[in-house]
């Protein structure tokens, strides 16, 4: 694996993912129907991209591999929610 100094690596995230940043946020909203959740999971996405850019292989497509981290991430966070418990609301009759 090739080394790059930090800076390259910014500046070649910005080129390759910032501009699929209008497509991601919609995606996220067909996933999602939720504003504020759909925030969140770009941001989640881009961070997890960023972080794990040194490992992205240049020439290949940028925005599917964006979309497979954002679409892992829905799910897992789905599961997550899936498996928490539900809390009840309590009210005069079940005190």
């Amino acid at each position: 694996m090739v080394k790059f100094s930090k800076e390259r690596l910014t500046t070649e995230f910005e080129q390759a993912a910032v501009i699929h940043l209008e497509y991601l946020y919609g995606l996220a909203k067909a996933l999602t129907h939720d504003s504020v959740f759909s925030e969140d999971l770009v941001q989640e996405t881009y961070l997890k991209a960023y972080s794990n850019f040194a490992m992205f292989h240049r020439g290949t497509n940028c925005l599917a591999w964006l979309v497979r981290i954002m679409t892992n991430t829905y799910i897992n966070h789905y599961h997550k929610n899936k498996k928490a418990p539900k809390h009840q609301e309590l009210n005069n009759e079940t005190m």
